[in-house]
C-alpha cells in the first residue's frame, strides 16, 4: 500500500454495499466481523466509552442504548449482557438498512433476554424522537459513507441521544491498512472480508477529519482520539 493512496479517502465500493454476494458469503463475513470486533478490541472500546458516559450521568432508571448500523448486533448484545450481569437494566436496540444482515443477526442472536431489538431503517433519518434514547453508538459504519452522509448520521445520533454518543471506526493510516490486510489473509478465506477489510481502511476518515465532521454535525466538545493501531473513537456527552 503506497502512502499516497492513503492521503485521500478511497472511493471504491465495498462488496457489502454493492451486493452480489451469496447468503453463505454474508453469513461468513458477519462471523468474521464478530471475530475481528473481539480480536481488535473494538467491542471492548465501545463498552468502555459507554461505561464512561453512564458513570458520569448516573441514570436512576433502566438505560436505553441504540446501535446504528448494527450488523450482527454483537456489540449491543455484549453491552446488554454485561449490564445484566452487573444488575443494571439495559434495553438494547439496533437499526440496520440491510434486510439480509438483519435476518442473519436475528438468527445469530436468538431471542434471549439480552438480544437487541432490531429495526430496519435509515441511519440518516433515525425513526426515534429527540432525546428519546440514552446512549447512541455506531461501530465500523462511518467509513461506508461520504462526508455529507457521515455528517447527517452524526447529527441524527446527536438529536436522538439523551446522555451521549459513542462512535468507533477504523482509522486511515498505513499501520491500520497493513494490519487489516494481514489479519484478513490469516483468519479467513471469505471473499467479502478479504476485499472489504483493506478497502474499509482506505475509505476511513482520519482522526482530524472525524473531529471536523463532529463539529459540523453539532457535537460540540466531542472527544476524538486514536484507540490502538487500527481504530479511533469519538465520545460526546450531551448537555
Amino acid at each position: 500500500m503506497a502512502t499516497s493512496r492513503l492521503a485521500q479517502r478511497a472511493t471504491g465500493i465495498e462488496i457489502m454495499d454493492a451486493g452480489g454476494y451469496t447468503p453463505r458469503e454474508i453469513r461468513g463475513n458477519l462471523h468474521d466481523l464478530r471475530f475481528l470486533n473481539r480480536w481488535t478490541r473494538g467491542a471492548r472500546i465501545v463498552e468502555r466509552e459507554v461505561g464512561s458516559l453512564l458513570r458520569a450521568a448516573h441514570p436512576a432508571r433502566a438505560v436505553t442504548l441504540l446501535d446504528v448500523a448494527t450488523g450482527s448486533a454483537d456489540i449491543p448484545r455484549r453491552l446488554a449482557s454485561s449490564a445484566h450481569r452487573a444488575g443494571v437494566p439495559l434495553l438494547a436496540l439496533g437499526i440496520d438498512s440491510n434486510p439480509e444482515v438483519l435476518g442473519e443477526s436475528k438468527r445469530w442472536q436468538g431471542d434471549g433476554a439480552t438480544a437487541a431489538r432490531l429495526v430496519r431503517g435509515d441511519a440518516r433519518r433515525l425513526p426515534w424522537g429527540a432525546r428519546s434514547v440514552d446512549v447512541v453508538i455506531c461501530s465500523n459504519f462511518l467509513h461506508h459513507l461520504d462526508g455529507n452522509e457521515a455528517r447527517m448520521v452524526l447529527a441524527e445520533m446527536r438529536r436522538v441521544a439523551r446522555i451521549g454518543v459513542v462512535v468507533v471506526d477504523l482509522v486511515r493510516t498505513r499501520v491500520a491498512w497493513g494490519l487489516v490486510w494481514l489479519v484478513t489473509r490469516l483468519v479467513t478465506t471469505n471473499r467479502l472480508t478479504r476485499h472489504d477489510g483493506p478497502l474499509s481502511v482506505e475509505r476511513a476518515f482520519t482522526v482530524e477529519e472525524l473531529r471536523v465532521l463532529a463539529k459540523e454535525a453539532g457535537l460540540a466538545g466531542a472527544v476524538v482520539r486514536a484507540a490502538g493501531p487500527v481504530r479511533m473513537v469519538l465520545r460526546w456527552r450531551a448537555t
